[in-house]
């Protein structure tokens, strides 16, 4: 939709610039106080459980972040009379300042704090909720293939060398495409509503399927199910399989799962080293990529399919997820997508 804006003739006043930064900072509204919201549940839970590293690396990264949030709102809503001389016009806004640029600011700003709380809500799974899912989750994937582990029905196909060492690149190289595109859409204006519509889906999917549905489900993943249960599984096989391949290559999944579970046995959490496996957030962010690029043309939409299905594949052949954690992640990527639409639009309308 079309957002009214203020306009301006050459030589913009400084009420100009201020009403325009006003209005987006006002349509961030609902990113800043769901992202706000999140970092204090997130800060409140390792207080609670008394997890001082955690609590202490995350109080600092609240308050710097709460510092920053205040500061820019401060800027658009007091309306200093600097502000209108640092901020450079921009022609195609009628010389009020870049929408690029402001749009950028105000949700990079929020980028360490939403990042870091799920990182905290991660590491802490085992301290809240441990591990308990594993063995059902197991059952329930060979039972819904036909009394098949998943991995099994893919190893004819995938279970090549060359072929896994492709897998293994393509997985690690999500994180260049999803966080690549978040940074995109971050400083796109092209169209508002549909760059807030997967802002939100961004948070919220992150928020919902990797911290909520994460705890509410608790589980580590098939690489770790024989670790956990101390019994033989259906994927010890599986496990050989990519530890001989690693001897050969280096398979990136094998590092970070040596080191996720070092961290796990250690007892002592850090940031950024949590174990999740339902449901899957890879499968999930790379869903959203997809439906942000559906309307982009065949390219883009065929482009990403394939990456959600090489993302989704991988899972299962690499060892990290059961195959139902991605059908998990993808219906509820898709669910959080639909509700996102009006809340999307009703944060474009006004600030009146």
């Amino acid at each position: 939709m079309n957002v009214n804006v203020p306009t301006a003739p050459a030589e913009v006043s400084a009420i100009g610039v201020h009403n325009w930064v006003r209005l987006i900072a006002w349509q961030h509204r609902y990113l800043v106080a769901i992202i706000i919201a999140y970092g204090g549940s997130a800060l409140a839970t390792a207080s609670f459980h008394d997890n001082v590293p955690v609590q202490l690396l995350l109080g600092n990264i609240v308050l710097i972040s709460a510092v920053g949030i205040a500061g820019i709102y401060g800027l658009a809503w007091f309306r200093p009379g600097w502000l209108a001389r640092i901020l450079p016009p921009d022609e195609r806004n009628n010389g009020l300042p870049s929408q690029r640029l402001l749009h950028g600011l105000f949700t990079i700003v929020l980028f360490p704090l939403f990042f870091a709380s799920f990182s905290a809500f991660k590491t802490m799974i085992p301290m809240i909720s441990p591990f308990r899912w594993d063995g059902v989750f197991a059952a329930w994937d060979a039972a819904l293939h036909g009394g098949i582990d998943p991995w099994r029905l893919l190893q004819p196909v995938l279970g090549h060398p060359v072929i896994t060492v492709a897998v293994d690149w393509v997985y690690g190289f999500w994180f260049l495409v999803v966080f690549g595109t978040f940074l995109w859409q971050a400083f796109s204006f092209t169209n508002p509503e549909r760059r807030m519509r997967f802002l939100l889906s961004f948070v919220l999917s992150w928020i919902l399927i990797g911290s909520v549905a994460a705890i509410l489900l608790s589980s580590a993943g098939p690489v770790y199910l024989a670790l956990l249960t101390g019994e033989e599984t259906g994927y010890a096989d599986l496990l050989s399989y990519l530890q001989f391949v690693d001897s050969h290559y280096s398979i990136l999944a094998i590092d970070a799962q040596e080191m996720l579970w070092n961290t796990y046995l250690s007892g002592e959490p850090q940031l950024g080293h949590g174990i999740s496996a339902m449901p899957s957030m890879h499968v999930a962010a790379a869903v959203l990529t997809t439906l942000l690029a559906w309307r982009a043309g065949n390219p883009a939409r065929i482009g990403t399919v394939l990456f959600v299905t090489a993302i989704f594949l991988g899972s299962i052949h690499l060892g990290w997820h059961y195959a139902i954690d991605g059908y998990f992640a993808a219906v509820m990527a898709f669910a959080i997508w639909k509700m996102t639409g009006i809340l999307a639009r009703h944060s474009l309308l006004s600030d009146r």
